[in-house]
């Protein structure tokens, strides 16, 4: 059989051999070694326990610290409406004087005033006819002059205040009677006539039957010696009715029942007129 190699054999110390620390003398070189190796070593082990203790000391007290919390600010409030600055009553105004009446000049000029009186109305051979009577007057404080009366018959229909219009801005030449002058105070009564053609006369239909209703513009002119602007004017419109026993309610023109005149005659005083 082939031999194996000689195994080396290491002489162990037995323990009994071994230096013990707490033996060593001395006077011994490696006792100082020995034993500066355990000063190191447990110093070094003092000075990590003397660490970590002062850093458990730390967090503790930082533990048992209360906390701060910095303190809330305020949510910032809406600004609060201020009542508006009152003003000091102002003192009562002074008590007003009465107003002092005005001091006018009188007008100094004549003005004609007129009274109409139908006498007879109705339907005659020709057409409308109409009777009357005009009492003309002046209050004024001048005489009149070149005074001209002019009427003209109209029937009730929807443009008459247009025709009234029309009417009473008629030229003056044809006047119903001579121009003449009239004193301040003094009247003249003016009897006239109206009349108007058939085919003129605008019909109405009332429960089936045609009847037509007058209208007298009468329009009088006149002018005064210190006159120097337009020529003065009193013009009015008269509406015409049957009168029945003082009613307020007149009865219309019948064109059904031929030529008939009525003596009793009422009227109402139209919307319409002229003053100047």
């Amino acid at each position: 059989m082939p031999s194996s190699a000689p195994v080396p054999v290491t002489a162990r110390t037995p323990l009994s051999n071994r230096p013990n620390p707490a033996s060593v003398s001395a006077n011994d070189p490696r006792s100082w070694a020995w034993i500066a190796g355990l000063v190191l070593v447990g110093g070094g082990f003092a000075v990590l326990a003397v660490l970590l203790l002062n850093a458990r000391r730390r967090q503790k007290q930082g533990t048992d610290r209360p906390l701060t919390r910095p303190a809330a600010t305020p949510a910032p409030q809406p600004p609060q409406p201020t009542a508006p600055p009152t003003l000091a009553p102002l003192p009562p105004p002074p008590p007003m004087e009465p107003p002092k009446p005005r001091v006018t000049a009188p007008v100094i000029r004549p003005w004609l005033e007129v009274d109409f009186v139908p006498r007879r109305a109705g339907q005659n051979l020709t057409g409308a006819a109409v009777e009357f009577e005009l009492a003309v007057r002046n209050i004024g404080s001048r005489p009149a002059t070149d005074v001209r009366v002019l009427v003209q018959l109209l029937t009730a229909n929807p443009q008459q205040n247009a025709h009234l219009a029309a009417a009473f801005g008629q030229p003056v030449d044809n006047p119903v009677i001579a121009p003449f002058e009239l004193a301040p105070g003094e009247l003249i009564a003016v009897n006239g006539f109206g009349t108007l053609p058939v085919d003129k006369i605008s019909k109405v239909e009332m429960q089936g039957r045609p009847m037509f209703v007058p209208i007298m513009a009468v329009r009088v002119v006149y002018g005064w010696a210190e006159n120097r602007g337009p020529s003065g004017s009193t013009a009015n419109a008269y509406i015409l009715g049957i009168d029945r026993d003082g009613q307020n309610k007149m009865q219309p023109f019948w064109m059904d029942q031929g030529p008939r005149m009525a003596d009793r005659i009422a009227y109402r005083l139209h919307d319409m007129g002229i003053r100047q």
